[in-house]
């Protein structure tokens, strides 16, 4: 999670890090910045061994040999963590834990390259479409294959009574009987934008590179996007409720969508401004 987008990650920021360094520079900060104030005094007394680097330090003056519990912790992660007292980095939070996640950063997912991590999750798609589209490419949805494999279900079939097959990620989203009629459709609808797109797995499960350099690229991906989302959420129906979703419902929803956000686009952009974001897309649907 804490791994950056093209590392396969969603580029959360790592706080338990982003406190430490806050807590540490601010030690840092009150007995350096503030040398001779008495307000800095307990900071010199308890932790000034630990950044003797930082100080004009001398084994006469006073300091204690045993520590509250904060200032021993802080002094144990300097040792973890020295280059906080190099370049000036402790006088600034924010440039020492970019130094740090830099330093010990997770490494990408094996066998997926940085372009298609950018490719699924362009800038502009909402978090949830990128969510699902992160999910998808670790093979994590909770699909009945792998609940089956954790002993959380009693069967890895998929749950369509016509189908029988097991129920993988790529299952859901591309071979399902179910799931093959809606991009028989999405097919027909995409090529009114570009005519020479061609539709395979590969293109819905690692986007399209397009996403993030045109307009429409970035409609067309945003499209896909919606049909994934409707294909797991008829999935979730039939599991939870029961509840059996015709193909044309499903396309439906997705044609109301594209065609909402247009009006919004409209709305707030104006007519002219929306036209040219989405590319010829008032004719698509």
């Amino acid at each position: 999670m804490i791994s950056g987008l093209e590392e396969g990650g969603r580029d959360v920021p790592d706080f338990p890090l982003k406190l430490d360094t806050i807590f540490v520079t601010s030690l840092l900060q009150d007995m350096v910045l503030r040398e001779g104030h008495p307000a800095s005094y307990c900071q010199r007394f308890y932790f000034s061994y630990a950044a003797r680097k930082l100080l004009n330090w001398s084994n006469f003056g006073p300091r204690s040999e045993q520590q509250p519990w904060h200032y021993d912790w802080a002094a144990s992660w300097l040792k973890v963590h020295p280059e906080t007292l190099e370049n000036n980095l402790w006088a600034r939070h924010r440039v020492l834990y970019e130094a740090i996640r830099e330093k010990v950063g997770p490494p990408s997912m094996v066998g997926v390259p940085a372009s298609v991590w950018a490719a699924v999750q362009p800038v502009g798609l909402e978090n949830g479409l990128k969510d699902l589209h992160w999910v998808c490419l670790h093979k994590s949805l909770p699909v009945r294959e792998k609940m089956y494999r954790h002993g959380l279900s009693h069967s890895p079939l998929c749950p369509r009574l016509t189908c029988g097959a097991e129920e993988t990620v790529h299952h859901v989203m591309w071979e399902c009987s179910f799931a093959r009629r809606v991009w028989v459709t999405a097919r027909r609808v995409v090529r009114r934008a570009e005519p020479n797109f061609i539709l395979t797995w590969e293109v819905v499960e690692r986007g399209l590179a397009a996403a993030n350099t045109s307009s429409r690229g970035r409609g067309l991906w945003l499209l896909l996007s919606l049909y994934k989302r409707e294909l797991w959420l008829a999935r979730q129906a039939l599991v939870r409720k029961g509840q059996q979703w015709s193909v044309e419902r499903l396309l439906e929803k997705v044609k109301w969508e594209m065609k909402e956000r247009m009006k919004w686009d409209v709305q707030k952009l104006g007519y002219h401004a929306a036209k040219e974001r989405w590319k010829g897309g008032f004719g698509w649907l």
